[in-house]
C-alpha cells in the first residue's frame, strides 16, 4: 500500500480507519499495533496533510513551519519509514550541534527511538555516532558546527534538522551535496523554523523542491492547553510570532542597517575564526534615563582577534535593578577575562561606574563620551558587518532580532543589546581604525564559498 492510499479513509472514525486498512493491507488483526507504534501507525492514522512525504520527482523536501508544528516527528517517523523499506540505505543525520542530535534527533521525544515499532528499533551506537536497523540500514550523525566532517562520506539520503539555525548552512549544505550521491534517487529532508536566510529562500524556489508549510496551531491537539493561547496573546501580531508560529519568511526590514545577509556573513566569519582574541571587553548600555522604551541593560562581550577583525563573543543583557547588572556585567567580566568594562560617560556612564564600583571596588571601568548620535555611531559599524570585519555568535538570537529591526532616523528607540553592541565594536576596531587588508577578506569570502 502507498501511504498516499491512505487519504481515501480521512474521512472515517479512527477505529473504521484501521480495520478498513488492515483489510486493505491483508494483515492479521494480531499486527494492529503495527498502526498504534511505527511509521506505519504515523503515517496511516494520525499524521496531517503537510507531514506525509510528497509523491513526485522531487530532491528536497522542505518543512518550513512554526515551532510546534511537529517537524522533528516528521523527520524521524520519515527516517524510520525510509530505513526499514529500504528505500535508504546509507542516511546522514545533521543537526545544529552534537548535543542537538543526541537530545533532540536520535533520543528526543518525537526522535528516531521514541518513534520505532519495538520490532524495528534501531541499535544506538553513540561512540560511533550510528543507529543501526534490523535490516541493515545505517544512519550517521553529523553536527553541523563541523562541515568538513561531511567531505567523504557517500549517503542515499538525509535529515537536515532546524537548518535555518546552522552557524555556516552553505558549507553544511554544499558538502553534504557532493556526497548524496547513492542510490537511484539521493534525497534530503529538511525541517526548520524559518529565518530568511539565502540557502533557504534559495531551495524554497528550487524547482527540485517540495515545500510543506504549517503553523504552531495546527498541532494545537498535541502541545499544552494554554501554550497557543499564550504564545498567540504574547507574539501572534510581531514579526517574530509570524516567524516562530506561523513559519513565514520575513524579509529584510526597510531602511535596518542590518539585514539578513549581513548577519550571517559575520555568523560564517566567526565560525571560520582561526585567530586568538588578544583583547576582550564588556560593553554596558544601562536603562537610566527616560529615553529608553526598554528596562534592559544591554551587557554585551565583544573581543578583538589577532587578524584585525572584532568578535561578539556573548549577549548577557538583562532586566533588573543596578546591582544585578552590575553583577551580571562583572561576572561576564571575569568570565572572559577582559580588559575592562565600557560605559558611555553621556549616558548616565558616570552612574554605571559607581555601581558598578560598589560592587566590585577593583573593577576596571572605562568611560567614553559621544558627540555624534546613536545612528551616526551605528552605520560604521554596520559597513564593517558588510565587509567581513565582524564575526558575530550565531546564538545570539535577540541582538540578531535587535539588529535586523531597527531604524535609524526614526522615532523608533535603539535598544539595549544593539547600542551595547556598537559601543564595544566602535572601541575595538573603528576608533582604532584597524582595516581588514582586502586580500584577506576576498580570501575569506571564498573560502566560504568552497
Amino acid at each position: 500500500m502507498r501511504i498516499s492510499d491512505i487519504w481515501k479513509f480521512r474521512h472515517m472514525p479512527e477505529e473504521e480507519r484501521v480495520k478498513k486498512l488492515i483489510s486493505v493491507a491483508e494483515l492479521k488483526p494480531q499486527l494492529i499495533s503495527r498502526f498504534t507504534k511505527g511509521w506505519e501507525g504515523w503515517f496511516l492514522l494520525k499524521a496531517r496533510e503537510a507531514q506525509i512525504i510528497p509523491e513526485g520527482d522531487w530532491s528536497t523536501w522542505v518543512i518550513n513551519a512554526g515551532r510546534g508544528f511537529g517537524k522533528t516527528r516528521t523527520g524521524a517517523e520519515t527516517v524510520n519509514y525510509m530505513a526499514m523499506t529500504g528505500q535508504a540505505k546509507r542516511i546522514a543525520l545533521i543537526g545544529r550541534s552534537a548535543a542537538d542530535i543526541r537530545d533532540v534527533i536520535v533520543e528526543g521525544e518525537s526522535g528516531i527511538l521514541a518513534c520505532a515499532h519495538e520490532k524495528d528499533m534501531p541499535q544506538y551506537k553513540a561512540s560511533l555516532r550510528r543507529l543501526v536497523w534490523p535490516n541493515g540500514s545505517v544512519a550517521t550523525t553529523f553536527s553541523a558546527e563541523e562541515p568538513g566532517s561531511l567531505r567523504g562520506p557517500q549517503h542515499d539520503f538525509a535529515w537536515c534538522d532546524e537548518f535555518a539555525a546552522w552557524s555556516n548552512p552553505e558549507d553544511v549544505w554544499s558538502n553534504l551535496g557532493f556526497g548524496l550521491r547513492l542510490g537511484k534517487k539521493p534525497r534530503a529532508i529538511i525541517t526548520t523554523t524559518p529565518r530568511p536566510i539565502p540557502l533557504l529562500k534559495k531551495l524554497i524556489a528550487s524547482p527540485s523542491s517540495v515545500v510543506s508549510r504549517g503553523s504552531t496551531l495546527e498541532n494545537r491537539a498535541n502541545l499544552a492547553p494554554d501554550f497557543t493561547d499564550k504564545v498567540l496573546a504574547e507574539y501572534g501580531n510581531s514579526r517574530i510570532g509570524k516567524q516562530e508560529i506561523f513559519g513565514e519568511v520575513l524579509e529584510d526590514t526597510d531602511g535596518a542597517l542590518w539585514n539578513d545577509a549581513d548577519i550571517e556573513l559575520a555568523h560564517g566569519v566567526f565560525a571560520m575564526r582561526d585567530c586568538a582574541i588578544s583583547h576582550v571587553i564588556v560593553a554596558v548600555d544601562p536603562c537610566v534615563t527616560n529615553a529608553y522604551e526598554s528596562d534592559e541593560c544591554g551587557i554585551v562581550v565583544v573581543g578583538r582577534g589577532d587578524d584585525g577583525r572584532a568578535y561578539i563573543l556573548a549577549d548577557r543583557t538583562m532586566s533588573g535593578k543596578p546591582a544585578e547588572w552590575a553583577n551580571e556585567a562583572i561576572k561576564a567580566f571575569k568570565e572572559f577575562g577582559a580588559s575592562y568594562i565600557l560605559a558611555e560617560s553621556n549616558q548616565g556612564g558616570e552612574l554605571v561606574k559607581s555601581v558598578l564600583k560598589q560592587v566590585d571596588t577593583y573593577v576596571p571601568v572605562q568611560l567614553i563620551f559621544s558627540s555624534e548620535g546613536k545612528a551616526h555611531r551605528a552605520e560604521p559599524v554596520s559597513a564593517a558587518f558588510q565587509t567581513g570585519k565582524v564575526g558575530m555568535n550565531p546564538n545570539l538570537t535577540a541582538l540578531s532580532k535587535q539588529m535586523r529591526s531597527w531604524i535609524p532616523y526614526t522615532n523608533m528607540k535603539s535598544p539595549d543589546r544593539l547600542d551595547a553592541m556598537v559601543h564595544g565594536v566602535t572601541e575595538l576596531i573603528i576608533n582604532r581604525d584597524i582595516e581588514l587588508p582586502y586580500t584577506q577578506f576576498m580570501e575569506f569570502q571564498r573560502g566560504r564559498r568552497l
